[in-house]
């Protein structure tokens, strides 16, 4: 189905046209009017991504609108209802698989299971926060600068305490790489959900991790957002990507572009992140069997987070609650001296006993067989 024009859109929400009885300044439908207009320019593109952020713009200003207004007038409301039908059939039919991957988000916010809910949660370090806040400081346009990039370049307590003009002062912006921030709709590519017993992603099969280093399997990077839902990178860094440009969304090549634990959730606040492996299972007879769906093991290792021992405590917790078994699960938390303590997932979530100590963890003994990044 088809989106409508901006102006036939306009005409059915009470307006004329763009340009007779439409003021963009003033108009409570500016923004779902210029998500439209961004549509209707990357709807000629090939690159599938970016048409279906162009279609997600366009459902998240409607579902924006709607939830904030709710005059007598129905004229506007049946017009962005219209269009937000529009908008939902159009990227079904770009990508099923991603239209019930936003529906399986919105249960996981919407059934709340969380350990400990109403707790904190973690927002970037000091530092790192620079990424997040040069993001929103240009309306979430365009490329992020890395604080990756440049953080070896500062002192530590210059680099922890400066804000973003003082760092932007500092740096050669052209010359500093870019850090990957995902909106949702490239975000949930990555989603990995607890579905009878087994973490699985957006195709519900069952997540199989199987990229060693050096003969062992390697961990690869995670969050976990303020809702519980886990993000999990599944594939190699990515050559391109898609940013937002006042023009909409547009594909942009660059060779020096990080994806951190930063680029999962765009800088916002999560409950833990890490490295996580999926993929090997515990079996009766103390060895490990590789079994996708099955968590071997996770850690709060990330410089970006720096999650504490309790985030990952409810992290692995909320893993828990629904329904993904943690006991033999091998739990790496990251100590102020820098090291990796492990414990199994039993004792982590209990009397904190560490099972395995460093020597061990890089054999197949009593632990999976993973690099301990």
């Amino acid at each position: 189905m088809a989106l409508w024009s901006v102006n036939f859109f306009l005409t059915h929400a009470g307006h004329l046209t763009v340009g007779e009885n439409y003021e963009p300044a003033v108009s409570d439908l500016a923004r779902v009017v210029t998500a439209l207009e961004c549509w209707h320019e990357a709807k000629t593109s090939q690159d599938k991504r970016v048409l279906e952020a162009g279609l997600y713009t366009v459902l998240k200003e409607c579902r924006r609108w709607l939830k904030v207004n709710n005059g007598p007038d129905p004229t506007r409301k049946n017009a962005v209802e219209a269009l937000l039908k529009m908008a939902s059939s159009e990227l079904e039919g770009i990508s099923e698989t991603l239209v019930r991957a936003l529906d399986d988000h919105q249960r996981i916010k919407s059934a709340g299971k969380i350990a400990q809910p109403g707790g904190d949660m973690r927002g970037l370090a000091p530092g790192y926060s620079f990424e997040r806040n040069y993001y929103t400081a240009n309306q979430k346009k365009g490329r992020v600068l890395s604080a990756t990039d440049f953080a070896e370049h500062f002192k530590h307590d210059e680099f922890t305490s400066f804000d973003t003009q003082q760092v932007l002062g500092r740096i050669e912006v052209e010359k500093t790489s870019s850090v990957l921030f995902l909106n949702k709709i490239a975000r949930l590519k990555y989603l990995v959900m607890p579905r009878d017993g087994l973490l699985v992603d957006i195709d519900y099969k069952p997540s199989l991790m199987t990229k060693k280093s050096m003969g062992v399997f390697t961990p690869l990077m995670y969050a976990m957002d303020r809702h519980g839902a886990l993000f999990v990178r599944t594939d190699e860094r990515p050559q391109d990507y898609v940013v937002q440009t006042d023009k909409g969304p547009q594909v942009e090549s660059r060779e020096n572009t990080y994806m951190n634990h930063s680029s999962f959730l765009a800088g916002r606040e999560a409950i833990c992140a890490g490295y996580i492996h999926i993929g090997l299972k515990w079996d009766e007879s103390n060895t490990w069997k590789e079994a996708g769906g099955y968590l071997a093991a996770i850690s709060n290792n990330s410089g970006h987070y720096k999650p504490s021992k309790e985030d990952l405590k409810r992290c692995v917790l909320t893993l828990q609650q629904n329904g993904i078994n943690v006991d033999h699960t091998r739990v790496g938390f990251m100590n102020s001296t820098g090291n990796l303590v492990f414990s199994r997932g039993k004792e982590f979530l209990t009397s904190g006993k560490e099972e395995w100590d460093g020597e061990r963890v890089r054999k197949p003994v009593w632990a999976p067989p993973i690099i301990a990044k």
